[in-house]
């Protein structure tokens, strides 16, 4: 289970009764939109809006595509740019019915077949990539930048180029890995003048985009959190020179881990992806505690002992670790690294409600449409979404 599942499977109930009635009027048309894709229905694709018209009822943000699949049909509910409506598109496909011929996903998936991508690509750009150079370079944040060259507008460049990861490689993969697209002017040599450059072909593209991906994950931790705190010789300090006041930590006066990207990551707030950082399927969550006025000299000893002891039950575990620790002035951060998202959350609660810091925790985890989303804890002993 992923921060995605676990959140989607914690939506309200209006949400929820809202995707139950999607699913009832697309099962009721599932057999007429069948007889659509397969060109064996007089009905036009008019059906296909009307059978759609009730995602809408979830949320008008929400957007869909169908496509083939192996076995019939997929259907792709999909946030697009839409970060905030990641959690609720799979909350989408996780209601979804058990239907043969069918396949329903949350994000558009990878192009297996260079001609479908081809066909798919000239009828929304007019044409073939134009990119003729690209330079893939992992950076700081664990992303990968993209410099291109080619025969177009700037704009059309760093859309090819966008296109070109998010359909050959999937919408994940765009969410997940790509950094920023910049665009390099051509070399004008005499022989430019009469002849364009080449294109790149897309499986090169992919190939050497893929090619990143490697080199950046293996500048990830060798060996996961939950295996055990490194060397504190390996572990830096880092101190804030000032966070603006729009940074979601802007109180932060110093940090400490032992991956500088993902130090780099945290103090940039730009779109973080679990996946960067870590080569065995940890995801990253935020665990903030506020300062108690009341005593504040206990301040930075409650973080060491509450650091302390989430190691400790995490790694027991084998369930996750801490990865970086942080110090501000009104609040204290621990940033936490778990494999078993409902296990982990379980044992951070329990941790926190032992030093009796409940009333002033929240949780969130950092991925992209996450962040926004609050796991507050309650006395209890169960996690609630906010």
């Amino acid at each position: 289970m992923t921060p995605y599942d676990y959140l989607a499977d914690r939506i309200s109930r209006s949400e929820a009764s809202a995707i139950y009635r999607f699913w009832e009027q697309f099962e009721t048309n599932a057999a007429t939109l069948d007889a659509v894709f397969r060109g064996q229905s007089g009905q036009d694709l008019e059906v296909v809006s009307n059978t759609m018209s009730a995602l809408g009822e979830v949320h008008s943000d929400l957007m869909w595509e169908f496509g083939a699949a192996p076995d019939g049909h997929r259907l792709s509910i999909t946030a697009e740019f839409n970060d905030a409506m990641l959690v609720l598109a799979r909350a989408v496909v996780r209601r979804a019915p058990d239907m043969s011929g069918w396949t329903f996903m949350d994000a558009r998936p990878e192009q297996v077949s260079l001609e479908h991508f081809a066909r798919n690509f000239e009828a929304r750009f007019g044409s073939m990539p134009l990119i003729s150079e690209a330079v893939f370079s992992p950076r700081k944040d664990g992303r990968i930048g993209i410099e291109v060259s080619g025969d177009g507008p700037d704009d059309v460049l760093k859309s090819h180029a966008t296109a070109l990861v998010s359909d050959l490689m999937g919408e994940w993969a765009e969410r997940h890995w790509l950094g920023p697209v910049h665009v390099r002017p051509r070399k004008k040599g005499l022989l430019a003048r009469f002849k364009a450059a080449p294109s790149l072909s897309p499986d090169e593209f992919r190939d050497r985009f893929r090619g990143a991906v490697r080199l950046s994950q293996e500048q990830a931790p060798s060996k996961p959190y939950s295996a055990g705190r490194t060397d504190g010789n390996e572990h830096h300090l880092w101190r804030a020179n000032g966070m603006p006041p729009s940074h979601p930590r802007s109180d932060l006066l110093t940090m400490t881990a032992c991956d500088a990207r993902l130090v780099e990551a945290i103090l940039s707030d730009g779109p973080f992806a679990s996946a960067t950082h870590s080569r065995f399927c940890e995801w990253f969550c935020l665990l903030r505690i506020a300062r108690d006025d009341q005593d504040p000299s206990l301040f930075l000893v409650q973080r060491r002992e509450l650091e302390e002891q989430l190691q400790h039950v995490l790694e027991t575990a084998g369930v996750g670790g801490v990865a970086c620790t942080g110090q501000g002035e009104f609040f204290s951060y621990l940033d936490l690294a778990l494999t078993d998202i409902e296990l982990g959350l379980a044992l951070i609660e329990q941790s926190v409600e032992k030093m009796g810091l409940l009333p002033r925790s929240d949780l969130r985890f950092l991925d992209l449409g996450l962040r926004e989303r609050r796991v507050g804890f309650s006395s209890a002993g169960s996690t609630n979404t906010h």
